[in-house]
């Protein structure tokens, strides 16, 4: 095989690979499906994240008065 070969084989194959990206995600696109999995996983995503940054700064909690610091004495 010549180097020509081998570079028009190679266009033909990354066109093909476009052409066929470009089908699935039209397709993807027009799938409700997938709108609904791609909200729900950045739903998930921002209280991941969200919890991160909430972690620390929840405060100190002011023990209850009464029997529950039998259960909670050092908070």
């Amino acid at each position: 095989m010549n180097l020509t070969h081998d570079i028009k084989w190679w266009d033909k194959r990354v066109h093909r690979w476009e052409h066929n990206f470009v089908l699935s995600s039209e397709k993807l696109m027009h799938n409700e499906t997938f709108w609904m999995i791609l909200v729900m996983s950045l739903m998930l995503l921002g209280l991941i994240v969200f919890t991160f940054f909430i972690q620390n700064n929840a405060g100190h909690r002011i023990s209850p008065p009464g029997p529950l610091n039998l259960f909670y004495p050092y908070v």
